[in-house]
Formats: C-alpha cells, structure tokens, sequence
C-alpha cells in the first residue's frame, strides 16, 4: 500500500471530513457563548438601572415634601405622645402655641415630619429613606458609614451618590443627595452656624433588591436554556451532514477501488478480446461519470422542506413546495397535499409524531394532474423539555429518477445513444439544482432576517411592558395622593365645581389604572409560554358565570350552559378568554328586565364550534370589521370599558390556531362564535 493508495486516501478524506466538523462545532459553541455573555451583561445592568430609578423616584417625593414644609416654616400639630415638642427647637419663640380652642399645637420643623413620615414607613416592605448630617440636630439623624462618607463627598462638590450595598444581610440599591441651606432653613439650623448654600446632610434611601435580582435570575436561566437548544440543535445538524458526507465519500472511494481491480483483471485478458475490453472499459468509464455527476445532484439538489404542527396544519413550507402546490401555510397538510378528509396513518409525518423517531417513506402526490413522487424525510422537532413541538418533513423529488430508470431498461439494446441521453439529463438537472441551490441560500438569508426581527420585536414588547407597569404607574399614583390630599386637606375651602373637578380627576386617574392593566393583559397574551392539555369549557363557564353573580346577586339572570364541552388549549389562557366574552355578555345585557346568556356548541359551514349567546343591546354590524381592535368601541360611556377585552380575546384565539366572529343586530343581542382545537370535544 503506497502514499497514494486508494485506502489510504480514503482515510485521509475521513481524517479531514473529522477536523472539520471539529472546527465547525468549535466555532458555533462559541458564537453561543459570546451571546450568552452580552445578555447577562445587558441584563445586570438592566437590573441596577431598574433599582436606581425606583430609589430616584423615592428621594424626589420625601425631598418634595420637606421642601413644601421647609418653605412654610414648618406645620403645627397637636403635641401628643407620637409627636412631642421638639427639645431641638426651643430657641423657636412660636414653638408652643395654645389655639383659641384651648388645643396644644406645638412646631414640627421639616427635619423632625420627615423623621416621623420615614419612621411609618418602616412599617412597609419598600424604599427606606433616613436623613443623615455630619452635625445632626436629633441623634437618631447620625450616618452610617456609607452616608457619612457621602456627605463628606458632598461638601467637596458631589451632587449626588448611588450603589449597591449589603443591609442586614441583603442587597439594597442605596441613593443620596444633599440638602442645601436655604433662606427657611436657617430657623432651626441658623443656631448650628449654617448659611445659606451649605450643606446641611442629605437623605439617604434604600431600595431591596431581593425581587429584581430574582427576576433576574429567572431570565438567566431562560437565556441558558434557549442558547443550550440552539447549540444542542446546531450539533446535531453538523453532526447529521458530517456523517452523510462521511458515507458519501466512503462509499466513492470504495467503488473506485473496484473500478480499478476490473481494469487490471481486463488488462490481463486475451490480445484478441482487447477491442472488446477496451470499448467494455470506455461504457464502464462513462457510466462511473455518470452515476458521479447523479451523486453530485443529490448532494446540492434543492429539496422540498415543509414543518407541520402537532394539529397536522402547515406552519412552514419552502419555495420548492410553493412552486408545486401553492401557499399551503395554515392548512391541513394530509388536505393540501394529497386531499384526504383524515390524517394519512401510512404518512411519516404521523409516524415521527406516534413514536418520536425520524421515518423515511416514498409518497406519490398529484399536481395539477400528474403524478409526483417523493422521497420524504421527516423528522421530530422537540423543546428544551423534550417535547414534540413540530414535525419537519424533506420531500426529495424522485419523479425524474423513476422516469430514468424505467428509460434506462427500455434502452438496453442501444448503450451508447442511452449513455447520450442521460448525460443530456443530467447536465439539465445540475443547472436546476444549481438554480434551487441559489434560493435556498437566499432562503436562508431571509430566516436569519425575520429571526432578528422577532427578537427585536420581543425586546420591545418586553421594554413597553416594564414602561407600562413602572413609568405609568408611577404619575397615576401622584396624581391620585395629590388630589385626595387636596380633598381631605382643603375640601372645605373649595366650592362646589372645584370638588367637582376633584372628583373627575380621580376618576379620570383610576380609569387610567384599569387601562394600563388591560394593555399588560394584552402583552402577557403574546408573551407567555403556551401549555397544551384538555381544559373543561363546560365547567369553567359556570364557575365564571356564578362569580359574576355574586358581584351583582339583585340582576335576574338567566343562563345555559351545554354540558361536556372540552378544548385542548392552555388553561390560563382559555380562562381569560371565557371571562372576557361572558362578562361582555354581563355588562351588556345589564338594561334587560330578564338578561339570558347561553354557552353551547354549534357548527358553522360544516366547522365544529362554540358560541356565547346574549340578548344584551347588540352592535351594528357594519362595524364588525373594529370588534376585535385594541381601543375600538361600539357603545358610549353609558357601558363601561377599555376597549381591550375582545383584542385580547381575538389573540388568545389566534395562539391556539383558532378563530373567532361574532353575528348581532342592534337591540337585539350578540352571538360569538369561536374555533379552538379539538372543540368541541366529548
């Protein structure tokens, strides 16, 4: 066996084929590895930002009120236990006062309101505040270490300082920022020899970190789990291809090795056969050239791809298949391609999805009045917990193949104008796969694109969420403290318009609050991880109805619920959704002397489905087309209401590869009609 033997370039080739499925695994687990770093980088900061900010909003508001007390002289109490008179103002002639009424009133400067208002909230599991001062007036105002240091930085010129420190054991964001003498301040700490522009102290807050940092390790393990299945999932791709080529390349070796015995055994023949055996070896030669250029095609041939879902329905199909039977997305696959009214039970598409394990079959399809035949690969595709989400399917076009071989065994007596023929074949079919080899790359091109943009879109969605439920919150809260304080404080001093306006105001900030809530509900729809299992409609229905009679037991109320209606949904999700359309059916029936409500089952144009029936006040439907958009209302403000609930509905229902429409006439009450898989179920 010399260097250049056959064996030993076949073990070569191995060696070869080997070092480079080593080097592409390499680089793909450290793609996935440099991912993983940058979003636990950007979520830690994230997480301190968050921290920082809620501390912020904190310092703002308690330095808002001292401030408001601060310009008024301070407030008078009445002098109780709670709030005695403070020692630290005696040299304050106005300290003490006796009201005509004979009450005690004694001098609460902004110092000793902000001592008391922070000592409440000690009492609450949130921000912490302390006002701290190198040179405290009241010893319970002496700093810690960190805000000592603080308040020296402060006097050198810092404005402000933030970090994260360890209280008591646990981590908490901590904020502070001076307070600077000015011109009401020097009634108490004139005495201690300040002056306008000094620095008085500072206050200090504390925010737990305990729940940030839980969510934030949640989302780690979310980032580790979703990067270990793509890396899980790119190895088994390059593991897949490196062993077909391995037996590819095995295989070609192997027959040259043969090819090259047969020519040295016909070398050594009789000189009278050598014309014989030259032209036998010239037809051996082509058909080697040919049956390499065969496996040339198979290797870079443009196959058909197609991903099926567990209800059989089309959620992916390539342009290969696009280009054969149309834009099939959404359909039932054992409909679209070979139009049975029942799942194929000989398919490998329902066999992956019986046993879990890849199935290999060759189907006859019909297109456009021709037969088809197909080589189909189908595959399970399985989440990171192992279960089967989707079935991915290559259709290999054999038609031609079985044409040539038939061609092939009627031209036996002619080897030379065969040999021609199929050459002239072949050299079509490289150009075509070539041509399917283009679009499969720019196929590609455009998953990776759309991949990019879903990612970006969750990232959104994730960030317009955390501003719905922390930026927003947050003014609603203040203008709701502000305008019951101005209520309770001065309500005696307003006429009759300002409380009025008062009133509106409050409402106004509390409808708001119920509208922030929807639109979260509405983003938890998209969001949240779908689980699939058999839910009862039947009895999820009565348990709703009877919650909505409890919150008015003096309605009269008459409702039907058909029994042993079932779904295959998630839970969660397909409650939301029976509350949604039967509180809708609630509120609008509210103005009949004797509302009636029916949930059953029905069919539509040959299609299974449920329905929520009322004889509430309707819609017209030439509006149909706004029922189910986000902030689309048919009624006025004599009904309550968002404008989300039936968005909301009409999402869970897509999620679940359902839909929804809904028949009414003015005055004369709604029916909703709806499709869920495996509805209804008996």
């Amino acid at each position: 066996m010399t260097l250049f033997s056959p064996v030993f370039r076949k073990h070569r080739t191995i060696r070869r084929i080997r070092l480079y499925l080593a080097i592409a695994l390499a680089g793909w687990t450290a793609l996935l590895a440099l991912s993983i770093m940058l979003e636990l980088s950007s979520l830690r900061g994230n997480t301190e930002q968050t921290a920082r900010a809620e501390a912020l909003m904190a310092y703002e508001k308690d330095a808002l009120y001292r401030r408001w007390a601060s310009r008024r002289g301070g407030v008078y109490v009445e002098a109780s236990p709670d709030s005695p008179p403070n020692l630290h103002l005696s040299h304050v002639t106005e300290r003490d006062i006796i009201t005509p009424s004979g009450r005690h009133l004694t001098l609460v400067n902004p110092a000793y309101m902000t001592r008391q208002v922070f000592q409440t909230a000690k009492e609450f599991a949130g921000p912490q505040g302390h006002i701290a001062s190198l040179r405290p007036l009241y010893h319970g105002n002496q700093p810690d270490s960190w805000e000592a240091k603080c308040l020296r930085s402060f006097e050198r010129g810092t404005t402000e300082a933030s970090s994260v420190e360890s209280m008591a054991g646990q981590p908490y964001m901590r904020f502070m920022r001076p307070f600077i003498a000015e011109e009401s301040c020097l009634k108490c700490h004139g005495v201690q020899g300040y002056k306008v522009g000094d620095v008085v102290g500072g206050i200090s807050v504390a925010v737990p970190m305990a729940g940030l940092l839980a969510a934030q390790q949640e989302e780690v393990w979310q980032i580790w789990g979703w990067h270990g299945l793509l890396w899980l999932l790119g190895c088994v791709v390059i593991g897949w291809g490196g062993r077909r080529i391995g037996l590819d390349t095995v295989a070609l070796v192997t027959q040259e090795e043969r090819l090259t015995e047969r020519n040295e055994e016909l070398v050594m023949t009789e000189e009278e056969l050598r014309q014989q055996v030259d032209e036998y070896q010239q037809a051996q030669n082509e058909l080697q050239a040919e049956k390499n250029k065969l496996e040339t095609i198979m290797a870079s041939m443009g196959d058909g791809l197609i991903i099926v879902a567990p209800d059989y329905r089309i959620i992916y199909q390539n342009r290969v298949i696009t280009a054969l039977f149309g834009d099939r997305t959404g359909e039932l696959c054992y409909q679209a391609y070979r139009g049975k009214a029942e799942r194929c039970l000989d398919c490998p598409v329902d066999q992956s999805f019986a046993d879990g394990r890849p199935h290999t079959e060759e189907l006859t399809l019909q297109n456009a009045g021709r037969e088809l035949c197909f080589e189909v690969i189908a595959s399970p595709l399985r989440d990171w917990n192992g279960s089967i989400v989707a079935v991915v399917a290559v259709l290999r076009d054999v038609t031609e193949r079985k044409k040539a071989q038939r061609e092939m065994e009627r031209l036996n007596a002619s080897l030379e104008e065969r040999v021609y023929e199929r050459t002239a074949l072949l050299e079509s079919e490289i150009r075509q796969r070539e041509a399917a080899q283009y679009e499969i790359g720019l196929l590609n091109e455009d998953l990776m694109r759309r991949t990019l943009q879903l990612e970006q879109s969750n990232r959104e969605l994730e960030s317009f969420s955390y501003s719905v439920s922390h930026d927003l919150r947050a003014p609603l809260r203040h203008i709701n403290g502000f305008s019951h304080a101005l209520a309770e404080e001065f309500g005696d001093l307003l006429n009759e318009e300002c409380r009025g306006y008062l009133q509106r105001i409050d409402t106004a900030a509390s409808r708001m609050g119920v509208l922030i809530d929807d639109l979260l509900s509405l983003a938890r729809v998209t969001q949240a991880e779908m689980r699939h299992e058999r839910v009862d409609l039947s009895g999820l229905c009565v348990q709703v109805l009877k919650q909505l009679q409890e919150t008015a037991p003096a309605r009269q109320v008459e409702w039907t619920v058909a029994p042993d209606v079932a779904a295959c949904g998630d839970p969660l999700l397909l409650r939301q959704l029976m509350e949604n359309l039967l509180g809708n059916a609630w509120k609008y029936t509210g103005n009949a002397d004797v509302a009636r409500i029916e949930f059953g089952r029905t069919e539509w144009e040959g299609t299974p489905c449920c329905f929520i029936r009322d004889n509430g006040v309707g819609f017209d439907m030439q509006y149909a087309d706004k029922l189910f958009k986000a902030f689309q209302r048919l009624h006025g403000t004599e009904f309550e209401g968002s404008g989300i609930g039936l968005a909301t509905v009409q999402r869970i229902i897509a999620r679940h590869g359902g839909r929804i429409w809904a028949e009414s006439a003015v005055g004369c009450g709604a029916t909703f009609y709806f499709v869920l898989p495996g509805c209804p179920d008996r």
